[in-house]
């Protein structure tokens, strides 16, 4: 093959993106879940701390979740080209930065896919039209969806192509440059990746004893990747999330519909030619082993479930074998056009077997489409366009106009007023991670890890209302205690919540909220709150917080909850309904509504609204399933007219155990004039505070308890103690103290250190090849 000839594939099929994405519909490259409200916002999040540190190596976010590890986001782009990029020219909206960096991703995997298919002595035009149909496979879906899906496989094509001039030269350059950058693009397949660089490494031949140079490259990725992995992973075991209901006869149960494979966007997306290719090597002794190997993880999802780390058994954790199945197809046409054939009827059969599993209107014309690419197989121009057919139905059909964002989300303009103030956004998902340029302190937050003390404290003790199929996203809420308790200044919803004054129309400042620092001069042990029931749980938690490794310094805890004699709810739903109930809620009081569902069809949802707060309990498949089955509103009579509206969504469930209790509002307001409010001189991971304790107390902080804390109280280190439960503290003894509190996170140090050994270790090895 020429150069020029090599030079002009290489310009079309990096080019080759950029033309799907103006094919596109006119929309903004994204959605307004997955990409924007995570991918896009901790990008930025990610961006903005890295500055306000000043440093790579970050610590702590305290501005979401109310405070937390910086490991926890690290995930959605920590080290990542773009993102750094982003970092050192801030003045750039991020959101194009990834749009572009994403088109520029596909086309680098159309690059990289060409010259690996190049490297197996494939003929030029093979490499060509299957390089030239790679972007418009899954790729460019999750490319405006789910980025770290797709984002590693440039790099894992350029690792593969690493090992081949490793076993040709010795060279280990690529090799390390390639993993080392796959995992900073998604460290949740770096491990697949790794084992497919090792099962190529034997296909091609690669011996254990002359291993030694391939296993050094890895130690040296894996410590480059150090400060990545490291803390992330400490983190991740810190707060291990459960993983997804297993129905395990399902895993062995082969699915013919080839969702791993063929069409689907959450798999590899492959057109037909993929499971041709398969069943052809299948009757090839030389390339059996690989067909059976891939063919059985593609049909039993248990061996998904394991690509997957054991979390849940999905498709996306097949998106490693791409480059296998990609080897094939290209086999299988060069043995096309050798008129290389097997002579066995069952080829046949098996060729045709997607025709009576997969019930997809793309199937057809996508066996159309190849029978004509392989009828021009003589003429090669003709063949390469005919070919691409199958992908283009793939890329129609799997990207459809409402896949994308239609506009960005409009940012409230009262939010360039706020300066390091919290604030809530109701019923604004896209928004939940938005941190406004680190102007704004979230309560919220949605990410894939997230910090599991702090999550327990919203949904178990507050017990917010969760709207959505899992309990992941801490999405905002009006339930007074959430909003007391965590010191939320502005709200922006459709009412008014209690303690709060109205600004604008939708939008309102608090008049009674805990300061951020605060000293509690009552206070109970842990054992004792522990006793309580629900809801005096809730009223401990604001009048006398519960102290862990403290003895509690308080009155006798008296409950002053008010049982409610209003209509019970209990009934069975099986239609779509909506009541509005005649009864009369104080607007001076907090009423507290609660039932159990018991769903008899579980694989629908039940959703029931409330005046506006909704709570869900999601279909036993979800993936992460909610348990959510004692639903929770919080109504204030002021919001409601005394005549709340309930709508119940159709089903099968029942309603049991209706319960409505009420507390006086004025407990908040009351509670302000019991604690000393502290200020604090705040930066991102340290806390300087000067206090003046009038008696012994507690020192609350707004910080969810993670390990990393330390605290210092004129000088001395001093234990933290857990308050309420969730949140970091400490013993104040009766005078003027100087308290410093600093979080580092674990494992960055040490990740560091590893980082510098690589180095080390990969200048040594270089120096010792060229000698």
């Amino acid at each position: 093959m020429t150069r020029n000839r090599t030079i002009a594939c290489v310009l079309c099929l990096f080019l080759s993106p950029v033309v799907l994405f103006l094919a596109a519909p006119p929309a903004v490259f994204g959605n307004a879940v997955d990409w924007y409200s995570q991918h896009v916002v901790l990008g930025e999040t990610i961006r903005d701390t890295m500055r306000a540190s000043r440093s790579l190596f970050c610590d702590f976010i305290p501005q979401l979740y109310g405070g937390v590890n910086f490991y926890a986001i690290s995930y959605y782009g920590y080290l990542r080209p773009d993102v750094l990029f982003a970092a050192l020219f801030s003045s750039l909206e991020f959101a194009y930065i990834l749009i572009a960096y994403a088109v520029f991703l596909m086309g680098l995997a159309a690059v990289a896919c060409f010259f690996f298919l190049k490297a197996n002595k494939f003929s030029w035009w093979i490499c060509f039209a299957l390089s030239l149909g790679l972007p418009c496979t899954t790729l460019f879906f999750q490319s405006h969806r789910q980025i770290m899906f797709v984002n590693f496989i440039p790099f894992l094509f350029f690792l593969l192509i690493g090992v081949d001039r490793l076993l040709q030269t010795g060279k280990k350059r690529l090799v390390i440059g390639s993993g080392t950058l796959l995992l900073f693009h998604s460290f949740y397949f770096a491990p697949a990746c790794y084992w497919v660089a090792l099962v190529y490494y034997a296909i091609k031949g690669g011996s254990f004893r002359a291993s030694k140079p391939l296993w050094l490259s890895f130690l040296i990725i894996v410590l480059l990747g150090a400060p990545l992995w490291l803390p992330t992973g400490l983190y991740l075991l810190e707060n291990k999330r459960p993983g997804a209901a297993i129905d395990w006869p399902a895993l062995f149960v082969p699915d013919w519909k080839l969702s791993g494979l063929l069409y689907n966007r959450y798999g590899c997306g492959q057109p037909l030619l993929a499971w041709f290719a398969l069943v052809y090597a299948l009757f090839v002794p030389k390339t059996r082993p690989l067909a059976i190997c891939l063919l059985t993880v593609f049909l039993f999802p248990v061996f998904w479930y394991v690509f997957s780390g054991f979390l849940y058994a999905r498709t996306k954790a097949l998106l490693p074998l791409m480059p296998f199945v990609i080897g094939l197809e290209a086999f299988f046409l060069q043995s096309v056009s050798h008129r290389v054939g097997v002579r066995n009827p069952w080829i046949l059969a098996g060729f045709f077997l997607p025709v009576l599993t997969i019930q997809n209107g793309v199937l057809w014309w996508d066996i159309l489409a190849l029978g004509v690419a392989l009828c021009l197989f003589a003429r090669k121009t003709r063949f390469v366009f005919a070919l691409l057919a199958g992908p283009l139905l793939v890329w129609n059909a799997q990207n459809p106009p409402d896949s994308y964002l239609k506009k960005m989300p409009s940012l409230p303009d009262w939010i360039g007023k706020v300066q390091n103030e919290s604030i809530a956004l109701v019923d604004q998902s896209q928004l939940v991670n938005a941190t406004f340029g680190l102007r704004a302190n979230r309560s919220s937050g949605y990410a894939s890890i997230y910090p599991k003390r702090y999550n327990e404290y919203i949904f178990d003790l507050l017990k917010v209302n969760i709207p959505i199929n899992n309990r992941t996203a801490i999405l905002d809420s009006t339930n007074p205690f959430y909003l007391f308790s965590r010191g939320i200044q502005w709200v922006q919803a459709d009412t008014c919540p209690p303690g709060f004054e109205t600004v604008a129309p939708s939008l309102y400042r608090a008049t009674s909220v805990l300061p951020r620092f605060y000293l509690t001069r009552a206070w109970m042990d842990e054992k004792t709150w522990e006793t309580l029931p629900f809801p005096d749980t809730l009223q401990a938690m604001i009048e006398q917080p519960c102290v862990s490794n403290a003895p509690g310094r308080a009155a006798a805890f008296q409950s002053r909850w008010k049982t409610e004699s209003f209509p019970s709810l209990d009934c069975l739903v099986r239609a779509e309904k909506t009541e509005t109930m005649d009864i009369a809620l104080d607007p001076n009081r907090i009423t507290v509504l609660q039932f159990d569902i018991e769903n008899h069809d579980k694989e629908k949802p039940v959703v029931v609204d409330v005046n506006g707060m909704r709570n869900k309990l999601s279909p036993a498949s979800s993936v992460y399933y909610n348990h959510n089955t004692r639903f929770t509103f919080m109504l204030a009579g002021g919001q409601t007219n005394g005549r709340p509206t309930i709508q119940f969504s159709a089903g099968n469930y029942a309603i049991k155990n209706t319960t409505w209790r009420s507390i006086d509002a004025s407990m908040f307001q009351k509670r302000l004039g019991e604690i000393e409010p502290v200020q604090a001189k705040e930066g991102q991971n340290r806390w300087s505070l000067t206090i003046d304790a009038k008696e012994d107390a507690i020192l609350v902080t707004p910080f969810s308890d993670q390990t990393g804390f330390s605290i210092r109280m004129d000088g001395t280190p001093i234990e933290p103690v857990r308050v309420n439960k969730t949140f970091v503290g400490c013993p104040v003894l009766k005078g003027s103290h100087q308290i410093d509190i600093v979080y580092e996170a674990p494992g960055k140090k040490a990740g560091i250190a590893m980082a510098g050994f690589g180095i080390f270790l990969a200048v040594c090895s270089q120096r010792r090849w060229k000698q």
